[in-house]
């Protein structure tokens, strides 16, 4: 029976501490954001993924004007990939991310400058919840940032700019204008965190009384 209550009491905290991992790994992310840590950044984002979910976007943005072009074909690819090779790095997914009209507002690729990016306010998120088991999404006055759980923590795999939407990032919408306003991501980072202490200090205390009878 002790057995049982205290398997039991260790479920009720591995799901509290995975319910709100995300909002504190998110916090995490945007103070390595802040502090301009390289090495921190790096290993909250998933490169590779990141390199194709802006290619994606952007082929799909260019490809269709530009179909009639010849150059389209010759030079199209190459700039493209320019363009995703100055974001997919620590400083790009920075720059992207404080201000990403720099590539939602161009319109030919011959007309894009890279901007470095300047502190983000996320105080502007509108909603963070879970997609999925694994997944997480935040939308950030538009831009969405999909994180996925990878072995022992979360990282960063897509950024939609909204360039082109799709059914599934259109559903995502629909469910957070079903949720009620909430306070700001920062401040559920804080309340995860308080959440987490209360949590591990009741698990040792119920243990104890379980020891005890």
């Amino acid at each position: 029976m002790k057995l049982i209550r205290r398997l039991a009491l260790l479920c009720v905290l591995v799901l509290l501490l995975y319910g709100v991992s995300p909002y504190f790994s998110f916090w995490r992310f945007t103070v390595a954001l802040r502090s301009g840590d390289r090495a921190a950044i790096s290993s909250r984002v998933d490169f590779p993924a990141i390199r194709t979910s802006l290619k994606k976007q952007l082929v799909a943005r260019f490809a269709q004007a530009a179909s009639g072009h010849k150059r389209w074909s010759r030079l199209g690819p190459t700039l493209i990939d320019a363009i995703v090779d100055a974001y997919a790095t620590p400083d790009g997914i920075a720059a992207i991310l404080s201000n990403p009209d720099a590539l939602r507002n161009v319109e030919t690729l011959h007309e894009f400058r890279f901007s470095a990016g300047k502190n983000v306010n996320w105080l502007k998120i509108k909603y963070a919840f879970f997609t999925g088991p694994r997944s997480f999404v935040v939308n950030r006055e538009g831009l969405k940032l999909r994180f996925r759980f990878v072995g022992l923590g979360w990282q960063l795999n897509d950024i939609d700019l909204e360039l082109g939407g799709t059914a599934s990032y259109q559903s995502e919408s629909t469910i957070a204008d079903r949720l009620p306003t909430r306070d700001r991501v920062r401040d559920h980072a804080f309340q995860a965190d308080g959440a987490l202490h209360k949590g591990l200090r009741k698990f040792a205390n119920l243990s104890f009384l379980s020891l005890q009878s």
